[in-house]
Order: C-alpha cells, then sequence, then structure tokens
C-alpha cells in the first residue's frame, strides 16, 4: 500500500498535540489513533512504536518549510536571509511547543540518532535545500567560512540541537531565537548583517 504524506503528517500533529497537552509520557498508540482519526494499522503502516513518532517530529517540518520556500526566495534575494527565514519555521514550531517538550523530543531524537547527517545523498528535501543556501552564500561571499558547505551544514544542525537541549534544561531561560542567530553567524562568519532579525 502506497504512504500519504498528509496522513503521515496527520499523525505526527496528533501526536505532538496530545504530547503538548498531557506530557509525552502520557501519550500512547491508541490516543494518537483516535486523535488523529486513523486505524491501529495504519499508524503501524508509517510507524514502528509511538517513539518513531516523535523521533521523526523534527522532519515533519519539512512540508510546512517547503511550502514557504516559494515565498522565502521571492521576498530575500540573499541565500543568508533565505537560510535564516528556512531556519526561523523550525525556531517559531519549537518555541511554541515549549522547552518540556522540544527537550523530551531532542533526547528522543539523540537517542535514535535521528539527527546524525551522514552524507549529502541521504539528507531531507529541507536539508538539501538548506545545503544549497550555503553553497550559494560561499560563492557569492556573502559568508567568510569557506570550510565544506555540508561540514557547515553538520555544524549548523548539531549546534540546534545542543541549543534545545541547553534551552530544555534551563526551562526557556534565555532567548532561544537569539542564541539559534548568535551561534548560527558564528559559525558562517557572514560578511552582512541580517536584516530581517
Amino acid at each position: 500500500m502506497e504512504k500519504n504524506s498528509s496522513t503521515q503528517s496527520s499523525i505526527v500533529k496528533a501526536a505532538m498535540k496530545l504530547a503538548y497537552e498531557n506530557g509525552i509520557q502520557n501519550v500512547s498508540v491508541k490516543s494518537i489513533c483516535d486523535t488523529a482519526g486513523v486505524s491501529r494499522n495504519t499508524f503501524y503502516q508509517y510507524f514502528e512504536n509511538k517513539e518513531a513518532v516523535f523521533g521523526g517530529s523534527f522532519t515533519s517540518s519539512d512540508e510546512e518549510k517547503m511550502a514557504a520556500l516559494p515565498n522565502i526566495f521571492l521576498t530575500f534575494d540573499s541565500p543568508l536571509e533565505q537560510l535564516w527565514e528556512f531556519i526561523k519555521i523550525d525556531i517559531n514550531r519549537q518555541m511554541a511547543l515549549g522547552p518540556k517538550l522540544i527537550g523530551t523530543f531532542a533526547v528522543m531524537n539523540v537517542q535514535h540518532d535521528s539527527f546524525y547527517i551522514e552524507d549529502e545523498e541521504n539528507l531531507s528535501p529541507s536539508l538539501t535545500i538548506a545545503l544549497a543556501m550555503v553553497k550559494k552564500m560561499q560563492r557569492l561571499n556573502e559568508i567568510q567560512n569557506k570550510s565544506d558547505a555540508f561540514l557547515l551544514l553538520r555544524a549548523i544542525c548539531g549546534c540546534i540541537v545542543g541549543i534545545d537541549l541547553r534551552w530544555a534544561k534551563t526551562d526557556g531561560g534565555f532567548d532561544f531565537k537569539k542564541e539559534v542567530y548568535d551561534q548560527i553567524m558564528g559559525i558562517l562568519l557572514p560578511t552582512a548583517k541580517i536584516e530581517n532579525y
């Protein structure tokens, strides 16, 4: 049977909603199925278990980011600004979920190696776009860091995971968006300041 991305997205959204409302430990496969309006059989066509839903939760924003891409490209000429707008979609999502939930998801994703980026060929669609943006920034001399673009992308992703965990540990004790911005700019070393912070 062919998988439907909207069904998968519905399952993830239902799980996230339940985790936010009740805490992740109180979410069951049954409650996810009931909220998403799918059968257990349908659930297991997409996910091995409850943890797999949350393990893939960060990649579920790919649809949202890809839908926003045309507007980002039309609004911003600079690949640096385009990348920042792209990243802000995840930032806004994470801030809406809050530090406790993000910390739980981050730990689960680390345990399941969901954040590990092995090679360029196996990147998600949004990471493929982000990599292209980094390469274009280098070509246009928008950033000073001329290290391998793929390694820069890995550094950005790893940095964000670390910020997620720190934000959770401090119970949201710092400005999440500013910290992500400062760390990413420190990695890329831009030659100009982003106007649309």
